[in-house]
């Protein structure tokens, strides 16, 4: 026993110190993990909003190149109509219907503006004074340029000639800028839009100074990786859009880094606390509660191996060996009754046996037989058909088998039947359903209810000429029936006989059927007995059904 406990004292320890180590694992893991998932999350958030940028930009700069190569845009630069033609007034609200038409099929656009250099005309869907002197010392290239009023795309076409030009000015809406920082800052307010001339569009106010002060590090900063300032404990991401060079600025929850950290660091001291506890807990309980009750069980399992069947474990407690002692019990006690089961089996088998031989030996029986064949000796035919009879029916009882096939023990039961019809002039009809001789049954069940039949019923009323023997398949089992037009029963003879068969000890009478019903009990179930009733022709009908489910010593009907 003491070897035992150092035993499980040793598997204790390394049990403890595995489950430390995986602690310890899964604590470092856990914040690896949360750190690259955190990034993971703000790089995605980054892409996002930066290709939500480039959609709006490529729609804008699509639409400036579509309105400088418009029809009306492009005539309008060589009209020389006066300006006060109708025409001309109708060619310029032409224009000016078209620049409101794209604003209301693009959200991305908040004004648009055309300028003919040459000519002086100012085409906007933007009321500002100032614009017009804008557009002029705007330089003639194609581009992004950040102004007080919002961020403009600039794009200019010479038609050809580098002396006129007309060019289109197409604002970007505060809603394109909004969506952007929107979809970087997700639910937090910690992220904010970098515009090239210094301006910041969305975010705290805390982080629009922190920015502000250090603009310089966020322009040179390596887009996709974190970084750190020193005047705040906050990790920082940016990336920069290509052509409008916006710089898109977002914070890393380092909150939740330090929440997830106490969070795991607290478990992880839990944890080892616990785990110390209950492993010293676990060595007093195992001591108490398992080995001794192996120890126990054990013993008992060795005076059963020895043949001791009576041994049984009386010292139960409320825990789980307690289900497994009743098992052992209830093992123990199985084991006793199937061994008197057997017993009692083998001793009405060997009764049946003994009784068929002892009968069938008699004088009557064997001497009847020989008597008739004497009877016949000028008829070579039925002197053939008895000895062959009678040869195969004795046969069949020197077989020493605890089964048989059905169809071998319907062959008996055709066997017996042919030698008394040979001698009592009866007919008999047997029906064997398919597929149904090749399962096993106990021997000599049939033979002596149809013997039974004989005495009974075709001796006892003159005319009686009929035996019916039937085998099939019901439900899950299979029904025998073995019915007479004799005499038959009274009700209460017929309740008299079935008290008597069903006594568990044979008090005299017909041991035949006794001994049937016993052994089908037995074997096969209490509800495989036999049963009686009065048939249409009156007789007897004596019939049994052998279910596979209905339990008994042999549960299992195996094929031939």
């Amino acid at each position: 026993m003491k070897k035992k406990l150092t035993i499980v004292l040793a598997l204790l320890i390394l049990f403890i110190l595995v489950i430390l180590a995986f602690i310890g694992f899964f604590y470092y893991q856990t914040i690896d993990t949360n750190h690259k998932n955190i990034t993971r999350l703000a790089q995605n958030r980054l892409e996002y909003a930066s290709q939500r940028l480039l959609m709006g930009q490529r729609s804008i700069e699509d639409n400036a190149g579509t309105l400088l190569v418009d029809s009306d845009v492009r005539d309008l630069r060589t009209d020389e109509k006066p300006t006060d033609d109708y025409s001309y007034l109708l060619q310029l609200n032409r224009i000016s219907a078209k620049l409101k038409e794209r604003l209301i099929n693009s959200s991305d656009m908040a004004d648009i503006s055309l300028y003919w250099p040459q000519k002086d005309i100012l085409i906007s869907t933007e009321s500002s004074p100032n614009l017009k002197n804008e557009m002029k010392q705007a330089p003639p290239i194609k581009g992004w340029r950040n102004t007080n009023r919002g961020l403009y795309f600039l794009m200019s076409y010479t038609f050809g000639n580098t002396e006129e030009e007309t060019i289109v000015a197409i604002k970007a809406s505060d809603s394109l800028l909004l969506e952007a920082q929107e979809a970087l800052a997700s639910n937090s307010d910690e992220a904010a839009l970098l515009l090239p001339d210094g301006q910041i569009w969305g975010g705290s106010r805390e982080l629009q100074n922190l920015i502000q002060k250090n603009r310089s590090v966020f322009q040179k900063s390596i887009s996709n990786s974190p970084f750190h300032i020193k005047q705040s404990l906050k990790y920082f991401m940016t990336l920069k859009v290509s052509d409008s060079q916006i710089q898109l600025i977002s914070t890393l929850p380092t909150k939740q880094f330090d929440d997830t950290y106490t969070h795991n660091t607290l478990i992880s001291l839990t944890a080892v606390l616990f785990v110390l506890g209950f492993g010293f807990i676990l060595i007093f309980l195992y001591h108490r509660n398992v080995l001794a009750e192996i120890s126990l069980l054990t013993t008992k399992l060795k005076l059963v191996e020895k043949g001791d069947y009576d041994t049984r474990i009386e010292h139960l407690h409320q825990n789980e060996f307690d289900y497994l002692f009743k098992q052992f019990n209830l093992m123990t006690s199985s084991i006793q009754r199937l061994f008197r089961t057997l017993v009692k089996e083998m001793q009405q088998r060997d009764l049946a046996e003994e009784r068929q031989f002892q009968s069938q030996i008699q004088p009557h029986f064997l001497y009847n037989s020989l008597f008739y064949i004497v009877s016949v000796a000028d008829q070579p035919q039925d002197v053939r058909k008895m000895t062959r009879h009678l040869a195969e029916y004795y046969r069949y009882l020197s077989k020493a088998k605890d089964r048989v096939c059905i169809q071998d023990e319907v062959e008996f039961a055709r066997h017996y039947l042919s030698i008394q019809a040979l001698r009592k002039d009866f007919q008999f009809q047997i029906s064997l359903e398919d597929h149904v001789g090749q399962e096993l049954i106990l021997p000599l069940l049939i033979q002596p209810i149809i013997e039974n039949a004989i005495e009974h019923g075709i001796e006892a009323k003159d005319g009686a000429h009929q035996i019916n023997l039937s085998v099939k398949r019901e439900n899950s089992g299979i029904h025998i029936i073995v019915s007479d037009d004799g005499p038959g029963m009274l009700l209460d003879d017929l309740e008299t006989l079935y008290h008597f068969i069903n006594q568990p000890h044979h008090q005299g009478g017909s041991i035949g059927l006794w001994n049937v019903n016993q052994r089908l009990k037995n074997a096969y179930g209490k509800e495989a007995g036999l049963h009686l009733k009065i048939n249409d022709l009156g007789g007897l009908t004596i019939h049994f059904t052998i279910n596979k489910e209905s339990g008994g010593t042999y549960r299992e009907m195996l094929d031939c």
